[in-house]
């Protein structure tokens, strides 16, 4: 099991990066570079404990290939994100979905936020 420390209440003060159309969360900084920090200090964690061979992407060169591109995937013109790419950007989608839970009236009323945040368990 294992927690990040922030809490729900100081994760709602992080700013989040400007999200034009059609972009992507990991593909923009915030002005702080908070969030960034947050990002990566939960995926190097996770970075630790997985087991990278059977993280499996589909259409990945290989499990845990960080963005490799095939001459496939070049001349498609799309890119081929790998095992710990796809993680990082799924972890980056957890974080911004916490920060933006404050806007939710149903979460201010149900959760305690200086007691609620990310928690994880690993599943054999």
């Amino acid at each position: 099991m294992a927690w990040d420390t922030l809490t729900l209440e100081k994760l709602w003060d992080v700013e989040l990066p400007p999200l034009p159309a059609g972009a992507n969360i990991t593909g923009t900084r915030s002005a702080s570079g908070k969030f960034e920090g947050i990002v990566n200090v939960i995926f190097e964690y996770l970075d630790h404990h997985v087991d990278w061979e059977r993280f499996v992407v589909p259409g990945a060169a290989s499990p845990g290939d960080v963005g490799d591109v095939s001459k496939e995937k070049q001349e498609s013109g799309t890119r081929d994100l790998g095992g710990k790419s796809a993680l990082k950007n799924a972890v980056a989608l957890l974080v911004a979905a916490a920060i933006r839970s404050k806007t939710n009236k149903e979460v201010k009323k149900e959760l305690d936020a200086d007691r609620s945040g990310i928690a994880m368990w690993r599943i054999p």
